[in-house]
C-alpha cells in the first residue's frame, strides 16, 4: 500500500497561511502609518490655518480705527465737494472780471470815459447783465468802444441801449450805455445750493 504523507500538506497550508497573514499585517500597518501621517499633516494644516486666521483677525481690529478713520474722511470729502466746486466756480468768475477789466483799461478809445459799471441779475437763473455807461466825445468813438469791447472773450451779446447829448465841462458830449452778458459761470454759480457755506 502507498505512503501518503498528510502532515507535509497541512504544513505548506499553513506557512503559506502565515505567509499571508504577514502580507496583510505589514499592508494594514503602512495603511495605518500612511493614514496617521495624512492625519498629522491635515491636523498641522488646520492648526496653521487656525493660527493665520488668528492673526488675520488681529490684525483687523487693529486696523478697525483707521478704516473707521478713512469713512468719516471720505464723508467730509463728500460734503466738501459741493463747497470746493463753490469755489472753483467764484474763481473762474473772479478771472473772468479781471479779464474783462484788464480789456477795459487796454479798450477803450481816446476821448472816452466810463463814468459807471453796473452789474444786475433780474432772476437768480439767468446770467448777470454788465453795462458799461459813459461819455465820449463823438458817436464815433461810442462806435469804437463797442468793436473794442467786442474783441473780449468774456463778453457776449453787447448791445447800444442808448446815446445822447451831454454837456460836459469841455463842451458838448455823447452819453451812452453799452450792456452785455459775461459768459455764464454766474448762472453756475446761481444753481448751486445757498446752504452750502453754512456749518
Amino acid at each position: 500500500m502507498p505512503f501518503i504523507n498528510l502532515i507535509q500538506e497541512q504544513q505548506l497550508s499553513s506557512r503559506r497561511e502565515e505567509a499571508r497573514s504577514r502580507v496583510f499585517f505589514f499592508a494594514f500597518m503602512g495603511s495605518a502609518i500612511a493614514s496617521a501621517a495624512a492625519f498629522g499633516f491635515f491636523l498641522f494644516q488646520t492648526e496653521a490655518a487656525q493660527g493665520e486666521l488668528a492673526d488675520l483677525r488681529a490684525k483687523n481690529e487693529k486696523l478697525k480705527p483707521l478704516l473707521l478713520q478713512i469713512e468719516q474722511n471720505n464723508r467730509a470729502i463728500g460734503m466738501l465737494k459741493p463747497r470746493l466746486a463753490t469755489l472753483e466756480s467764484a474763481q473762474k468768475a473772479t478771472e473772468r472780471w479781471n479779464r474783462i477789466l484788464d480789456h477795459l483799461v487796454v479798450n477803450v478809445p481816446d476821448q472816452t470815459w466810463l463814468t459807471a459799471i453796473r452789474c444786475q441779475s433780474q432772476d437768480a437763473t439767468k446770467p448777470v447783465s454788465v453795462s458799461f455807461i459813459g461819455v465820449a466825445a463823438s458817436q464815433e468813438q461810442v462806435s469804437e468802444f463797442i468793436l473794442r469791447m467786442q474783441g473780449s472773450a468774456d463778453l457776449a451779446g453787447l448791445n447800444l441801449r442808448f446815446t445822447q447829448e451831454k454837456v460836459v465841462t469841455e463842451g458838448n458830449g455823447i452819453e451812452f450805455e453799452v450792456a452785455g452778458e459775461p459768459e455764464r459761470y454766474d448762472a453756475v454759480i446761481a444753481a448751486l445750493p445757498t446752504d452750502i457755506f453754512e456749518e
